[in-house]
């Protein structure tokens, strides 16, 4: 992959973190980096990744989910809101 092709990858993952996150003000998870809120969003913006395009069992699809968001630093009471604001 060419470094213009990597670049312009990079610009438009950040570019989308950062819609992310302006997304995600209204709620109550708190303040996040764009990284955490593209993992957030992730059952919503991206089911197919979420559930492995179907590979995954929706238990198994939660518990991976769960475990990237406490990886990328959320709190436990973020991630319970992020629950919460993605599954009612």
């Amino acid at each position: 992959m060419s470094e213009e092709m990597k670049k312009r990858i990079e610009e438009h993952r950040n570019k989308y973190g950062k819609e992310c996150v302006k997304e995600l003000e209204s709620s109550n998870i708190g303040t996040v980096t764009p990284e955490q809120a593209v993992i957030i969003l992730e059952p919503e913006h991206a089911p197919e990744n979420f559930m492995c395009d179907g590979e995954i069992s929706h238990d198994e699809a939660m518990r991976s989910w769960k475990h990237r968001l406490a990886n990328v630093g959320l709190s436990l009471e973020q991630r319970t809101k992020a629950h919460v604001h993605i599954f009612g």
